[in-house]
């Protein structure tokens, strides 16, 4: 029942830090749309969101793996 507990917090932490991510990506892309010229700057935090948004889905993915894993075994 523990490591139930234990992974059920480490899943519900990566969903959160997904959820703020992906609302990060969505702000960046609606800016981007009104602004026609781009810096550097702009593509790279641009680039580095959608990187970081890839892996936390494959982070949340892999733990909701588990944690089913774990319930049902």
């Amino acid at each position: 029942m523990e490591e139930i507990t234990r992974q059920y917090g480490q899943l519900t932490k990566a969903y959160k830090r997904l959820t703020y991510t992906t609302q990060r990506f969505l702000t960046l892309t609606r800016d981007a749309r009104y602004h026609k010229r781009h810096t550097l700057e702009q593509e790279n935090e641009f680039v580095d969101c959608r990187d970081i948004l890839i892996k936390r889905f494959e982070m949340c993915y892999e733990l909701t793996w588990k944690f089913y894993k774990i319930l049902l075994d």
